[in-house]
């Protein structure tokens, strides 16, 4: 038996937006591995569990989610999957027509956390392309809602994904690959005992699908010769920050240098090295806004942070989390008035500015991720073209209901994930995390409105909160478009 029955539970995610949902919990294991072959066993094993259950299953890893996307219905089955973390090469398993490379690819299971993820690759002198400033999710939690960072020529998580291990019921073990970029031979196939799927439609519907298509067991995922991220930081004006953003991209989408060199006078760098590209505002202080700007780099020399024991400030949610993780959960309950204002001062004030600049791997770069309960968040993608208007929006309706928190903004390449929230040719997703208070929820709820009435075409984070409880099967349709989302029913 590699499942086991833990009975009736109460479940609560990290964050602690879903409290005590009364579950049916069941824990993973896996077989002992000696080979690929060796998973056998627990796909069977797994597929029967799915048979004969007839309510929703939910998989989930880290509880790292927000939203209800991420958990079963009340009494349904919860899967706990954070102990299939193994890590497979594929040399022997690859397609002939496979056009990547043989080192730079590996089947990850899917209850790896991208913190292991990113130590495992870095020892063994390599990287993730991209990964989301938190650090904290599984694999397959990161990948299914969209998670990102802002690798603005490389796109969200999901873009590393070449193929998905998805089990949907008895007789349903599929290896999901694109058409268009084979990567996996029969002997890979005949060793999972998986029937092979080999659809870009498909495929792009499962990449990010939220738990929605089956038990995502492992992906397979590429990833890059090791490197180091060289980070330059400045503090600017609302109103420059605006500017910078607006002048950020040429309309073919190629970055506009000058807007750099503008606000980090006399850096050298080459534009084909930048990376990473954040905008982190205060809502409160029209002086505090924080302009981050990271290249990828071959010199492995590491530059750390000036103040080691400090917050390097390039996780929003961590910062605002730690806070609040201080003060306890129920800091929100009298955080009102004055106090809301200082209370983002205090946050921004802890986003470090080092010069010249901060020179580590992308494992120690975005902090390890401390998470609690008493935060919430919402995360926007919108078109970069309408980042000034978007910002002043949300500038406008924090003078009406003071937001406690932060805004912080990240500039992702278009994914091809067909309900992925990156949708945008250039995506500027903007997230918003927040004290768990009434006037954070006040935010929230009133936000969406003002950004219809804008004419601000907008998409929201999976793995965060959203406005679906109301309305949300046309909610999701007006934002992605009936191609996409009957496209995303069809393939389920």
């Amino acid at each position: 038996m590699y499942i086991i029955d833990n009975g009736n539970q109460q479940w609560t995610n990290l964050h602690r937006t879903i409290i005590n949902l009364p579950i049916k919990l069941k824990t993973l294991y896996n077989p002992p591995i000696t080979t690929l072959a060796s998973l056998k066993p627990l796909c069977i094993e797994l597929e029967e569990l799915i048979d004969s259950e007839s309510g929703r299953i939910r998989a989930y890893g880290a509880r790292w989610s927000l939203s209800s996307a991420a958990s079963a219905d009340s009494n349904g089955v919860m899967l706990e999957m954070a102990n299939l973390n193994q890590v497979f090469r594929m040399h022997t398993y690859l397609d002939n027509s496979y056009s990547g490379s043989a080192d730079r690819i590996r089947f990850f299971q899917s209850g790896i956390s991208v913190r292991a993820l990113n130590d495992f690759l870095n020892a063994r002198g390599y990287a993730l392309k991209t990964s989301g400033a938190s650090d904290g999710q599984t694999l397959a939690g990161a990948v299914s809602t969209g998670t990102h960072g802002a690798a603005f020529q490389v796109g969200a998580m999901q873009e590393s994904v070449v193929g998905l291990h998805i089990i949907c019921g008895k007789g349903k073990n599929y290896w999901i690959e694109r058409e268009t970029y084979p990567v996996v031979n029969q002997q890979f196939l005949d060793a999972l005992g998986a029937t092979a799927i080999r659809n870009d439609e498909i495929f792009n519907a499962a990449l990010v699908s939220f738990g929605s298509f089956g038990v995502i067991l492992a992906y397979a995922v590429e990833y890059d010769v090791i490197y180091n991220l060289e980070m330059y930081r400045e503090r600017v004006s609302h109103d420059v920050a605006k500017v910078f953003m607006e002048q950020l991209f040429a309309p073919d989408l190629s970055l506009n240098s000058n807007a750099i060199t503008t606000i980090f006078q006399g850096i050298t760098k080459s534009p084909t090295d930048a990376h990473h590209i954040e905008v982190d505002i205060n809502p409160h202080d029209a002086t505090a806004s924080f302009i981050s700007v990271m290249y990828k780099t071959q010199d492995m020399t590491e530059v750390p942070f000036c103040n080691p024991s400090g917050v390097p400030g390039n996780e929003s949610i961590t910062v605002v989390g730690k806070a609040v993780s201080i003060l306890g959960d129920v800091f929100g309950n009298w955080l009102t008035g004055v106090l809301i204002p200082q209370f983002s001062g205090t946050i921004t004030s802890q986003i470090q500015i080092c010069k010249p600049f901060v020179r580590l791997p992308r494992g120690k770069m975005f902090d390890p991720t401390y998470a609690t309960g008493g935060i919430l968040s919402i995360e926007l993608g919108i078109n970069h073209t309408n980042i000034s208007s978007t910002v002043d929006v949300l500038l406008a309706l924090n003078s009406t209901i003071p937001f406690a928190g932060v805004f912080a903004i990240r500039f992702v390449k278009q994914t091809h994930a067909t309900l992925g929230f990156t949708k945008f040719p250039m995506t500027c997703c903007i997230e918003l995390p927040g004290v768990g208070c009434d006037a954070t929820y006040e935010f929230y709820n009133n936000l969406y409105p003002a950004l219809e009435a804008a004419g601000i075409e907008f998409t929201l984070h999976w793995g965060q909160m959203n406005d679906y409880d109301t309305n949300g099967a046309a909610k999701v349709r007006s934002r992605w478009g009936d191609a996409a989302v009957n496209s995303w029913l069809a393939v389920r």
